[in-house]
């Protein structure tokens, strides 16, 4: 198979938790690859998320802010 991405990802299966806006607001979620283009994040429940959210790993002790 072809692959098309500018970069290539790393899968990963990783807890995280996303800060959703200023208020303090947060959901958990988990992160299913990481590239230098962005993360694919998954959550458990439907949810409408905001244009913008900081989703922070612990484990790997980052964060990442996603537009």
């Amino acid at each position: 198979m072809l692959e098309r991405r500018q970069s290539a990802r790393d899968r990963v299966i990783l807890g995280s938790v996303a800060s959703i806006n200023d208020r303090g607001s947060t959901m958990d979620c988990v992160v299913r690859n990481i590239s230098e283009g962005g993360l694919c994040v998954e959550f458990e429940r439907t949810a409408k998320l905001p244009d913008e959210m900081r989703v922070t790993i612990a484990q790997k002790d980052c964060s990442f802010l996603l537009e």
